[in-house]
């Protein structure tokens, strides 16, 4: 049962960073101002589209990762008192 509840925690925080990557995929296929004589955008590039999704994945599962160590670290100082 705690891994369903470490699961449904990854995925609420999982949901809003998709959601923030796909707005930004949208923005990249059609942007909203088109300056043509600028060069491509770094994000643009294939290295930039992977670094970014790439992000949109582990971002959620560190934050997941500091906030269990947190309160193991709360949970095992109250059991000390």
């Amino acid at each position: 049962m705690k891994a369903a509840y470490h699961i449904i925690g990854y995925l609420a925080l999982l949901l809003p960073t998709l959601m923030v990557a796909l707005d930004k995929l949208v923005d990249i296929a059609d942007p909203a101002v088109v300056t043509p004589d600028k060069g491509p955008s770094f994000w643009v590039s294939d290295v930039g589209e992977c670094i970014w999704f790439g992000t949109a994945f582990v971002l959620p599962a560190l934050a997941l990762l500091v906030f269990r160590c947190a309160m193991s670290r709360v949970w095992r100082s109250a059991v000390k008192d």
